[in-house]
């Protein structure tokens, strides 16, 4: 069994996202009898970040400025900040991932996925199963109705096309450019919104000289070319030391784009019981809400 996991949670302005990710994590974490130590990595957030900052004292975390300030970067920098937590804590036996935009409603969901990784030593991560439902679907870019998690991952494989312009200067001191088009695919990896990682030399080197940001191959190959999102190099590169990794049993609620979203009252409802400590009614509520969306499978005890 791990001795701790050192879990991370990265606030982009999603602050009140931010503490529902805490506050259910903390009750899965407990229930599980799990040292889970908790850090939200803050991207210099400009929304009100009251209300985080006392759950985060309220449930033993601890709260850190990335040297990524949102808004002030020219690429997206979620792999920077992931890549910064892991190699700062080498000593770690092993890292949760989190997005803010995450809710545990499934009060094992630590206790399984603890119990999985455990299971196969070569295992590398554990993925949660995510689940987005109806309304937070029409709140957000994405393609309105409910998804399972199947469903949203055959939705991950469609094609994808790069249209980049490349300059560089030559050996005449004149820069040159042309573009390419390219036609690839998604690669898979496991998804860093509600990972158990197994730390390891060969993840701590993976993370170290790949990093954990998106970058895309252009290769003829079909089955290499394409977009490698967040976390998906090093889930290849683990996989050239014949380690994998596997999809829960468990779920967690995905909001999706939280930065993006604007607070629902339902997710309101969620908050306000889990300030209270209502774990009843706050299962209760998620289970009403997949199952209006016929996501039930994945709801504690149906």
């Amino acid at each position: 069994m791990l001795d701790y996991v050192e879990a991370i949670i990265i606030n982009h302005n999603t602050s009140l996202f931010a503490e529902i990710a805490l506050r259910s994590l903390h009750l899965a974490a407990e229930r599980a009898n799990a040292d889970v130590r908790v850090t939200v990595v803050d991207n210099h957030s400009t929304d009100d970040t009251a209300a985080l900052h006392s759950a985060i004292e309220e449930c033993g975390a601890s709260w850190e400025l990335s040297r990524w300030p949102a808004g002030q970067q020219p690429l997206p920098t979620h792999g920077d900040v992931l890549h910064d937590f892991v190699l700062a804590r080498p000593e770690a036996p092993a890292f949760l991932f989190a997005d803010s935009d995450i809710c545990f409603h499934e009060p094992d969901a630590i206790a399984v996925l603890l119990a999985e990784i455990d299971e196969m030593p070569d295992v590398w991560a554990v993925q949660a199963r995510l689940l987005t439902n109806k309304q937070t679907r029409q709140n957000t870019y994405l393609e309105v109705g409910p998804a399972s998690f199947l469903e949203m991952m055959q939705r991950k494989r469609r094609g994808i096309t790069s249209v980049s312009k490349v300059s560089f200067d030559n050996d005449e001191g004149v820069t040159a450019s042309y573009e390419m088009v390219h036609e690839g695919r998604r690669m898979p990896r496991c998804h860093p919104a509600c990972a158990l990682i197994r730390n390891s030399e060969p993840f701590q080197l993976a993370v170290r000289h790949l990093g954990l940001s998106a970058c895309w191959t252009w290769a003829n190959d079909v089955q290499l070319g394409g977009l490698s999102d967040t976390m998906s190099l090093v889930s290849r590169a683990m996989r050239t030391h014949n380690l994998w990794y596997r999809i829960s049993q468990t779920a967690v609620i995905h909001f999706w784009h939280g930065a993006n979203s604007s607070f629902t009252q339902d997710q309101e409802l969620l908050l306000s019981q889990l300030r209270r400590r209502d774990v009843d009614q706050f299962v209760s509520t998620c289970r009403a809400t997949l199952e209006e969306d016929e996501l039930a499978a994945h709801v504690p005890g149906s």
